[in-house]
């Protein structure tokens, strides 16, 4: 499986795809429901992949706009104590991945296959 990584404000994000959503660590602690994550000082960013490969995507999207929050400084997504607000986060990458899809563009999944523009035949 080739490594796959994402620049974000010029920092390049190591993506990976963990065996389950136990697996994918917060701040040292492990989650059942945590479908990703994204450890800042070690710009990595890590998905569950016991789930659908649309679902993969789409957390890599949230946590992609998590990174894009942090170095753009989007503080209007983030709280008074510098949590960044999920619900706008969630919001984001859904909107990103409608436009995206409707290009024609999809993010990789567990196995790093990138589709990248599909042309219609």
């Amino acid at each position: 499986m080739s490594k796959l990584s994402i620049k974000v404000g010029g920092i390049p994000y190591r993506v990976k795809w963990c065996k389950t959503m136990k697996h994918v660590e917060h701040e040292g602690q492990r989650m059942e429901s945590l479908f990703g994550q994204t450890h800042f000082a070690k710009h990595s960013i890590r998905v569950a992949k016991d789930t659908p490969p649309e679902r993969q995507q789409e957390t890599l999207m949230h946590e992609l706009v998590h990174c894009i929050v942090l170095h753009y400084q989007i503080n209007e997504m983030v709280d008074e104590n510098g949590v960044h607000i999920e619900r706008a986060v969630d919001l984001m990458a859904t909107g990103i991945m409608e436009v995206l899809t409707s290009l024609g563009i999809s993010l990789p999944d567990n196995n790093n296959e990138f589709y990248g523009i599909n042309k219609e035949k």
